[in-house]
């Protein structure tokens, strides 16, 4: 859980239209941490659709862009951005397991790790199963406070992208 208090990387906030969070490892390799505005998946008539956010975490630079080497602080400092946006927003984080390295199930997972150890009696996740658009395969997980006042239309809508629904 945060309360834990796990050691992570400092970490700087880019004010902007992307919510955009950078933190750099001993190993100098730079991540972006995006909490980019995605309205995109909801119908024009929820009320709450300019509150979801699609979570998006890439490596900005690294001095090998082969070979990125592990670091057990890497994890703490994602758990603490995520907590950090919670704090100031209250938000809907959507996030999507990109699959064009075939690797969407290492990324569901690493995301399911980070709300375990966040998650607690403060947070709830829904999970769609594979989401299919032709040969690609995408996880979804939904992820956001319970003390959030738009709770079910956010549950009902997410359940609709299953279908495809807006």
């Amino acid at each position: 859980m945060l309360n834990e208090e796990l050691p992570s990387c400092k970490f700087r906030i880019i004010v902007g239209y992307e919510n955009l969070y950078k933190f750099e490892t001993k190993n100098n390799v730079e991540y972006d941490v995006r909490f980019k505005p995605n309205a995109d998946y909801l119908s024009q008539d929820e009320l709450w659709r300019d509150d979801l956010h699609e979570l998006t975490i890439r490596i900005a630079s690294a001095p090998n862009p082969l070979r990125i080497p592990a670091d057990r602080f890497i994890l703490p400092t994602v758990i603490a951005i995520i907590a950090e946006f919670f704090d100031v927003h209250e938000r809907v984080i959507l996030y999507i397991c990109d699959d064009s390295d075939s690797r969407e199930l290492a990324r569901k997972r690493k995301f399911d790790d980070w709300y375990n150890r966040l998650g607690g009696e403060s947070y709830e996740k829904y999970d769609l199963p594979a989401l299919t658009a032709g040969p690609e395969r995408y996880f979804a997980s939904l992820f956001f406070r319970r003390d959030n006042p738009n709770r079910l239309a956010t549950v009902t809508a997410f359940e609709r992208l299953e279908t495809g629904e807006k």
